[in-house]
């Protein structure tokens, strides 16, 4: 989960780890369906009447913007916004972002069984 080398050592990118796997695959949805709204949001929005499901997903979404900007705000530079020590969460936050990764990969596994034709 936390970073193994380099300056963000220790640290979870929460860019990489949580954020990636909700933007990807609704741009590979957003895709198959033949619509091109430039934002993540506008994607749920536009997508929610093909998959229902996708708005559990757009709540934790939301949340995850507002916890992401909460976190990078002491960031000394932009490489360091999407770094946070998990030293600095405490154990609602830690479990928040636990559920969203979780849940982002839930997301990518879907999208993935949908491409292959199983849904």
């Amino acid at each position: 989960m936390t970073e193994q080398t380099g300056e963000g050592k220790g640290k979870i990118n929460v860019k990489e780890t949580v954020y990636f796997p909700y933007v990807n695959a609704l741009r590979i949805l957003a895709l198959c369906e033949g619509i091109y709204p430039p934002s993540t949001l506008e994607r749920f929005r536009a997508l929610l009447s093909y998959y229902p499901s996708l708005s559990e997903y757009e709540d934790d979404f939301r949340k995850l913007l507002e916890y992401r900007i909460q976190w990078g705000r002491d960031a000394d530079h932009y490489e360091n916004v999407h770094l946070i020590s998990p030293s600095i969460l405490d154990k609602e936050e830690k479990r928040l972002l636990k559920r969203w990764m979780k849940h982002g990969k839930q997301l990518v596994s879907e999208t993935r069984h949908h491409i292959r034709g199983g849904g």
